[in-house]
């Protein structure tokens, strides 16, 4: 598993060797999937059915479609659709390195 690309702007050739150390001895509790944890506690928000807030879903451009990982975190079980009167739209947003969405 990879993690890493060969080079890392913010970090120096021995950091990033460093850090690919790490990630090897480690690799066990690394995955280059999003997932669940049972190591946080969650809350959740008292909601009252008078104000119920609704949002339609805003549009992926076509041509954006491929690179935008909705579908991929919703067969994997992390997001689901819904049909609540409370709704909110995912948002994606390109990465920093003009990479996936």
């Amino acid at each position: 598993m990879m993690l890493l690309t060969s080079s890392q702007p913010d970090l120096s050739p021995s950091q990033t060797q460093e850090l690919k150390q790490i990630l090897s001895q480690f690799s066990n509790i690394f995955s280059t999937k999003p997932g669940n944890t049972q190591l946080a506690d969650f809350f959740s928000t008292e909601t009252t059915p008078e104000s119920p807030i609704t949002l339609k879903p805003y549009k992926i451009p076509i041509g954006l479609e491929e690179q935008c990982q909705l579908r991929n975190l919703i067969e994997d079980g992390i997001i689901e659709s819904s049909n609540s009167e409370w709704a909110f739209p995912a948002i994606p947003v390109r990465k920093k390195d003009g990479g996936r969405l």
